[in-house]
């Protein structure tokens, strides 16, 4: 499991979503670009929890903790 969040985090470093030349297809090759690392992006999250989970045998006191730490926005003052 830990070797597919690093093959994930590679592939997202790796690829590149622009294009030397333009054709009628550029637009729809980006969108899908941008698609597929919004999934692998996705992907990895659940990888992540799948592996907090397993780290915590299921229980849920500790994942919650956890999930309500990443949810915690900042807050600013004026």
């Amino acid at each position: 499991m830990i070797s597919e969040i690093e093959k994930e985090i590679m592939d997202s470093r790796h690829n590149s979503d622009t294009f030397i030349s333009y054709s009628p297809y550029t637009d729809q090759i980006t969108q899908a670009t941008r698609a597929m690392q919004k999934c692998r992006e996705e992907r990895m999250k659940y990888l992540i929890l799948h592996g907090l989970y397993l780290l915590t045998k299921g229980n849920r006191i500790i994942l919650d903790m956890i999930k309500l730490t990443a949810q915690v926005k900042p807050r600013t003052y004026l």
